[in-house]
């Protein structure tokens, strides 16, 4: 006997024709074989009486007794429509029959005429959609015709809850994130499976093949964690590893016995990758987890350094930089080699999750740089050459330095850590007791020039000569070491406040502090300038009666300065209305303020580290924000800078942190410094303070001052303002961090020997077009004119700095040729122009230029300078001249 129609087919019919006609009492159904229901059928909820008749007789037995306030019948039956009668067919819904097509009820459903060719052997199509029917049912097609596309996209989102249907592997492994998606899979029949199958195949490649043969064998919830270890076993670099190959063989379970190829691991891992990066975070730690289990699973966890997504993985690699880093320090291993490791960290998805970590092993990278380039460096001469030496390096070391005190979790990294702060402590106590040496002689009769200025002369000097041009605003942070300063003023910069200066192609001088560098010489000194010793009620009435800053100021609008106490109201966390008021106020000039976040911050003996950034210091952000509106320049200062908390020993007990009175005999690391400057502030000619950064007298805190350390003695003072209003005169000073500091140090190639004048000259390869310069050429013999160049590379003073300079300065060869062109230009030529003259030297115009000035720019002086805005280098004949005695 034939098998009629499914009670699901005949419920999917009856609740269109009641949607159609819903009026309807009675509705026919022909059946073309057996009913396999029962006598009540479930439409839409609701629950009809079914009768299956045989016969016309029947038929009507059954419209007859059906009651009137009753249900709608659903009446099923062999009886063609032409053997009823004309009176049974009046009573059933349409007057007639209805029959059961799949296909025909789909087009039905969706309102189309015309069904693509490629249907009509799909039955279980036409069934899958007539079983899955959404509430409200399917939309109508567009010009009638119904494809097979459409038909796919309701498939997938009625069956599956996949979004269309065209899945690719993202969204096929998206899709598996949820139980109630596999367990609808689960619930398909083969023909839905196998044509699936095809279909992936077709959206998603073999990938999507490799998915369903993971669904397949039950493994459907790990198609994420298959996809992530997929990175680990295909990877080129685990190819001829046996743990590999064993892993790859415990992962056919997971896939039905069938093998995965590494072309398919590749791009499966992609997938699953995009769909990592595009979960909450907390989901994709859960997700980690499994990955992490999977791994463990198939015995592979040694290899986990290969994941660039695991946490396993980001450990592994720091173990790896952890365990180079040290044979950099020993010799056993090339920079080259930490600089690899280093991309290796950057390259994982944890790098991007732990920004601290990741800044703690680029400063131990840029400090192993730092080490490889210092010992090149020869000893400054003077204190100025030492000062810049410690701006232009020193402090991006100390920033450096900061960062590794804070170790790390994973003890390999934080032990590496340490044997390169101590390493990079021995080279800084070297360079500290020459700079105290240095210092103490200058310190006896200071002499401001273009590096250094004495802290007491930093309101005539160049406070007041930019108040002279536009209102300021001077901010003292006090205990601001250069090393915060750094990183202050890029965080600055992010905000738009770009720094200027005076001095085309070099910073303002540094100020130098008082001996002792403690708050209440050293503030004093700067605010009053002169060297004094006061609270805040002196520092105010000195500074509002400074008679530079009076000159420049409006009368009636004299200079104003606040601290701690003044700039908020009792009880209130903004700006007090005096601060603002001052601020806003276009006539007065110069307006102070005085922070203590560092200083109060080194007061405490928590191990609590910051990021010295403007949101670290509270009321900055209110104070650059009042300054913007009201148009003022930014000076930022300090009173002295200050030495951390690593490893410093108490020595004598006293009230003072770092400087005593000459009571007992020195230790190593103390040196006496004597003189009227310190007696006008100490009241006794004599004291011993510390050169080495290792030495405190007070209880232990987060840091120190009073000492003669760079890093405490050396003080920024710097001028930003917004691009929008520039300083007439005045230029952006883009201060370049050192080479160390973002590449490896720049080890210059041997200068080459100068092609004859008869040589043919070649032309630069195609590959060489992004470097300025090549091989100087020779264009004649030297001209009688030119001779000073010869007296100057020849003078004791150009051999000194040579030597200072290292391998970091252009060749003899070099320098020569660019001079020559610049006095054949007059003293003054474009970079297009020197370009021209040269060709290419085999290094960056930046480097080449950079390197001659640290040559030929002596203690400061401007001998070379560089406009970026023109794009010119200039020389000046008078000082070179004048400062290498070539006259």
């Amino acid at each position: 006997m034939m098998t009629g129609p499914t009670p699901e087919q005949v419920a999917t019919r009856v609740a269109m024709i009641r949607r159609q006609r819903p009026e309807a009492r009675a509705i026919g159904i022909a059946l073309p074989g057996a009913w396999l229901g029962g006598t009540e059928l479930r439409v839409n909820g609701k629950t009809l009486p079914v009768v299956c008749c045989a016969s016309v007789l029947q038929v009507r037995e059954a419209l007859v007794s059906q009651a009137n306030d009753g249900p709608p019948l659903v009446i099923l039956t062999s009886v063609p429509d032409s053997e009823l009668g004309l009176d049974v067919l009046a009573r059933l819904a349409g007057r007639r029959l209805y029959h059961i097509d799949p296909w025909q009820m789909v087009r039905d459903l969706f309102r189309a005429r015309h069904l693509d060719p490629r249907l009509s052997s799909q039955g279980w199509m036409a069934e899958a959609l007539l079983r899955a029917i959404p509430e409200g049912g399917y939309p109508p097609v567009a010009s009638s015709f119904l494809d097979l596309e459409t038909i796919w996209t309701h498939l997938c989102r009625q069956h599956l809850g996949l979004p269309d249907g065209r899945p690719d592997a993202v969204a096929l492994i998206t899709w598996s994130l949820t139980d109630e998606h596999l367990r609808r899979y689960e619930g398909l029949g083969n023909e839905f499976r196998a044509g699936l199958r095809q279909r992936l195949l077709e959206t998603a490649g073999a990938v999507g093949g490799a998915c369903l043969d993971a669904l397949e064998a039950g493994a459907g919830a790990w198609l994420l964690p298959i996809g992530l270890v997929c990175e680990i076993l295909c990877s080129p670099e685990a190819r001829h590893q046996i743990g590999i190959a064993q892993a790859r063989a415990r992962l056919e379970p997971y896939m039905g016995g069938r093998p995965l190829s590494s072309e398919v691991g590749n791009a499966w891992f992609r997938a699953a990758v995009s769909v990592l990066d595009a979960l909450p975070e907390t989901n994709a730690q859960d997700w980690l987890e499994r990955t992490q289990q999977l791994l463990a699973a198939l015995k592979a966890e040694a290899f986990s350094g290969l994941s660039s997504v695991l946490p396993a993985g980001f450990q592994r690699r720091l173990s790896q930089f952890a365990q180079t880093l040290p044979q950099v320090l020993q010799g056993q291993a090339a920079l080259d080699q930490l600089e690899a490791s280093i991309e290796w960290v950057q390259d994982h998805r944890e790098a991007a999750q732990q920004p601290e970590r990741l800044e703690r092993v680029m400063m131990a990278l840029r400090l192993a740089r730092y080490l490889a380039m210092v010992e090149r460096d020869s000893r400054p001469v003077s204190l100025p050459q030492a000062s810049r030496t410690y701006v232009e390096h020193g402090s991006y070391v100390d920033w450096a330095r900061r960062s590794l005190i804070e170790g790390d979790e994973l003890h390999e990294l934080a032990a590496a850590f340490t044997t390169l702060s101590e390493r990079i402590r021995r080279v800084r106590e070297e360079h500290n007791h020459h700079f105290a040496s240095l210092l103490t002689t200058w310190y006896r009769a200071p002499l401001a020039d273009e590096s250094l200025l004495p802290i007491e002369q930093a309101l005539s000097s160049l406070v007041a000569e930019v108040a002279a041009l536009t209102p300021i605003l001077l901010v003292v942070i006090d205990a601001m070491s250069y090393a915060v300063f750094r990183e202050l003023s890029d965080d600055l910069r992010s905000h738009g406040w770009l720094e200027f200066t005076n001095r085309p192609g070099c910073a303002p001088p540094s100020l130098v502090s008082t001996i002792p560098t403690v708050t209440d010489i050293s503030r004093a000194s700067l605010l009053t300038g002169k060297l004094a010793r006061g609270n805040s009620a002196a520092e105010k009435q000195g500074f509002a009666t400074h008679a530079a800053l009076r000159g420049v100021s409006r009368a009636g609008h004299p200079p104003v300065l606040f601290h701690k106490g003044d700039l908020v109201e009792s009880g209130a966390s903004t700006l007090s209305e005096a601060v603002r008021t001052a601020l806003r106020d276009r006539h007065r000039k110069v307006v102070g303020v005085v922070l203590n976040a560092v200083d109060d911050h080194l007061a405490k003996s928590d191990q609590l580290r910051l990021a010295w950034t403007i949101g670290q210091f509270q009321h900055l952000d209110a104070l650059l924000y009042e300054a913007q509106l009201a148009r003022r320049a930014i000076i930022l200062t300090s009173d002295h800078g200050h030495v951390l908390e690593e490893g410093v020993s108490r020595f004598v007990h006293g009230e003072e942190e770092r400087w005593r009175a000459v009571t007992s005999a020195l230790v190593d690391g103390e040196m006496i410094v004597e003189g009227p400057r310190v007696a006008a502030v100490t009241a006794i000619p004599r004291i011993v303070v510390p050169w080495s950064e290792t030495i405190r007298y007070a209880p232990k805190k987060q840091g120190y001052h009073g000492g003669v350390t760079p890093q405490e003695v050396l003080v920024p003072m710097r001028v930003f303002a917004r691009r929008e209003w520039p300083l007439k005169g005045w230029e952006v000073h883009p201060e370049p961090k050192p080479t160390w500091w973002n590449h490896s140090a720049m080890m210059p190639s041997e200068a080459p020997v100068p092609v004859s004048k008869a040589a043919p000259r070649r032309s630069a390869p195609v590959e060489a077009q992004d470097s300025l310069f090549e091989e100087p050429v020779v264009r004649g013999e030297a001209d009688s004119d030119t001779a000073w160049i010869d007296r100057l590379l020849s003078s004791t003073l150009f051999k000194a700095q040579r030597q200072m300079a290292g391998r970091r300065a252009p060749d003899n060869s070099v320098v020569k040729a660019v001079l020559r062109a610049l006095d054949q230009h007059h003293g003054r030529i474009s970079h297009s122009t020197l370009a021209r003259e040269l060709g290419q030297l085999g290094f960056r115009r930046g480097d080449l230029l950079a390197g001659l000035q640290r040559l030929l720019n002596v203690d400061g002086y401007q001998i070379v300078a560089i406009d970026e805005t023109s794009e010119t280098i200039e020389l000046n004949r008078h000082l070179l001249d004048q400062q290498f005695q070539l006259s």
